[in-house]
């Protein structure tokens, strides 16, 4: 502790706890006490948050802890303020701004959009509100043989019951997936059957069918629907309400920052 004693003899160690002192001293003087009111709302808010976070309603000790924390938090940040933490701090500002933005959008009282306004929402961005192409096939799976040629002579038997009408399910080998496949995306289709098929898909092959071979064997598929990902209005609804509403709220957004431009002196 030597050296403590006798760096505080320094004259540039005492003057800088001398400021210190003085800067405490001035803040504890200058202070005055706040009234932090925990109201009904406040309350409300953080049994909000905490049901959010736990996915369920919060117990009452859960709540009390909550209301405590929040309580830390508003002591800490009315501190911060007093003690000019906040002052060009590049995080607090943008933070804050964001939360001004937040509460200008939400406060937005917004009527549901007319049938025009979702329609032409819908024309706007048709490629949006559209969903992956999908497809609808059944299928017959011939187990690869050792010869080749039995193999082949096996596949041009079932093509020919197939063709004349004979059931999917009573011609080939057992296939895990069974043998009809609705509404799915060609990367799942071809995960499942371990082959290309993208000439297998298109459209002018609806009805026929069409001997694909992998690994396992041979795949006999007929394909029975492509469906382009296109939705009606009625579905569509939720999402195009959404995109509108926001719109609405931007441009809110805009108004109250012109206004705010013309109450400040703003020079470039």
């Amino acid at each position: 502790m030597t050296w403590l004693r006798g760096a505080a003899k320094q004259p540039l160690v005492q003057f800088a706890l001398l400021g210190t002192a003085v800067f405490l001293v001035d803040h504890w003087r200058s202070s005055e006490a706040e009234t932090i009111e925990i109201s009904a709302a406040t309350r409300h808010e953080v049994a909000k948050g905490l049901e959010r976070s736990l996915a369920r309603p919060p117990t009452p000790q859960e709540l009390e802890r909550g209301v405590e924390e929040w309580l830390d938090t508003e002591l800490l940040f009315r501190e911060a303020l007093a003690l000019g933490l906040d002052d060009n701090d590049a995080v607090i500002r943008e933070h804050l701004a964001r939360k001004l933005e937040h509460i200008i959008k939400q406060r937005s009282i917004l009527a549901p959009p007319s049938e025009a306004e979702l329609l032409a929402q819908l024309e706007a961005a048709p490629e949006r509100y559209r969903g992956p192409e999908t497809f609808t096939l059944t299928h017959v799976f011939i187990r690869r043989s050792v010869d080749p040629k039995a193999h082949r002579q096996r596949v041009d038997e079932a093509l020919a019951k197939l063709a004349a009408g004979a059931e999917p399910r009573s011609v080939g080998d057992h296939f895990p997936r069974g043998p009809t496949f609705t509404r799915m995306m060609k990367p799942q289709l071809e995960h499942i059957f371990q082959t290309r098929l993208s000439e297998a898909l298109k459209a002018e092959h609806v009805g026929t069918w069409q001997a694909l071979n992998s690994a396992r064997g041979t795949h006999l598929v007929r394909l029975d629907g492509v469906f382009d990902g296109r939705r009606d209005l009625e579905s569509l609804k939720p999402a195009l309400t959404e995109d509108i509403q926001e719109k609405k709220k931007q441009a809110a957004l805009q108004r109250y920052l012109a206004e705010l431009r013309k109450k400040h002196a703003i020079e470039y």
